[in-house]
C-alpha cells in the first residue's frame, strides 16, 4: 500500500486508513509494505511522523515501510530537498529505510530512493543494495516512485526516478532475479510489464488526484495491491467495501494548498 498522507486533524486520510485496517484484520496477510509518503507533511512535522506511525500501529500483521517525499524530501529539482535530518527524523520512527525480509521463496527488498538518489555520498548503500539483490531466488524490490514512464505518460520530473539512478537500479533488478517492482508515489494503479519484471503501481489509500492536477495515466482508484507470492506472483487491485473514493480538491480542501 502507498500514499496514506496520515496527519492530525486530517479526516478523509483517517476514515480511509480505518477502512484499510478493518478490511485487513478479517484476513490478515504475511506482511504489509507500505511504499511511502505515510504523511501528509512528515518532512516538516514531527506531530505527523508520530500520527503516522501510530496508525501503522494499528495493523494486525507485521509491516515494513520506506519513506516518500512527503516523509523525508524529495531529490532534485524540488524546494523540499531530502536531508539528513529528515532521514533521521522518519527512521527514528518506522525503522531503517532499506531493508530486505524473506517470504517463503521470496526475498522483499525495500529501498530509500529519496536519500538514495537525492543523498550524495550513498555508495555504501548502493554497495548492499547490490548484494542483497545479488543472492538466488525470486525478488520483489520495493520503493516509492516508479522506475520507467507509463506507455501513456511521457518523461515528468516529479514523477519517475530520475537518471542514471533509473538505469542503475534497472540494471540491478534485471540481474538480480526481481520479478516485481512495487511503488506508489502517482495516485493511480497500474500493471505493467518491462522484460520479465512486473511493475505494480499501488494507488493511494486516500484520494486521487483530479484532472487539473494530474491526469489519468492508468486507473485513478483508491485502495491497495494484494501480492500472492508463489512459483510466480499474481497482483490485483483491492478496493474495502467502506473506503471512499475521494479526489483531493474536490471532496475536501487540499491540504497541499497550506
Amino acid at each position: 500500500m502507498s500514499d496514506t498522507h496520515l496527519a492530525p486533524g486530517l479526516a478523509s486520510a483517517d476514515a480511509n486508513w480505518s477502512a484499510v485496517v478493518a478490511h485487513l484484520s478479517t484476513d490478515p496477510p504475511d506482511l504489509v509494505v507500505h511504499t511511502g509518503d505515510i504523511t501528509i507533511d512528515g518532512a516538516h512535522r514531527d506531530d505527523h511522523l508520530d500520527h503516522g506511525r501510530a496508525r501503522l500501529g494499528e495493523l494486525p500483521c507485521p509491516w515494513l515501510a520506506i519513506p516518500g517525499n512527503h516523509d523525508i524530501g524529495d531529490m532534485a529539482p524540488t524546494t523540499m530537498p531530502v536531508t539528513a535530518a529528515r532521514r533521521d527524523a522518519y527512521e527514528a520512527r518506522f525503522g531503517p529505510g532499506n531493508w530486505s525480509t524473506d517470504v517463503g521463496a521470496w526475498r522483499i527488498v525495500g529501498i530509500d530512493v529519496q536519500a538514495l538518489v537525492g543523498l550524495a555520498a550513498d555508495d555504501d548503500r548502493w554497495k548492499w543494495l547490490g548484494e542483497v539483490l545479488a543472492t538466488d531466488g525470486p525478488k520483489m524490490l520495493c520503493c516509492h516512485r516508479p522506475l520507467w514512464p507509463a506507455p501513456s505518460d511521457g518523461e515528468h520530473a516529479g514523477r519517475y526516478v530520475p537518471e542514471p539512478a533509473r538505469s542503475r537500479l534497472g540494471a540491478l533488478a534485471a540481474s538480480g532475479d526481481v520479478r516485481v517492482i512495487a511503488t506508489g508515489h502517482v495516485h493511480q494503479r497500474a500493471s505493467l510489464r518491462r522484460d520479465r519484471i512486473s511493475l505494480e503501481w499501488a494507488p493511494s489509500t486516500w484520494a486521487v488526484l483530479p484532472e487539473w492536477v494530474q491526469p489519468t495515466i492508468v486507473t485513478k482508484q483508491v485502495g491497495y495491491v494484494e501480492h500472492l507470492l508463489g512459483e510466480d506472483v499474481t497482483s490485483r487491485a483491492v478496493i474495502p467495501s467502506s473506503i471512499t473514493q475521494f479526489t483531493i480538491g474536490v471532496d475536501f480542501d487540499s491540504p497541499y494548498d497550506h
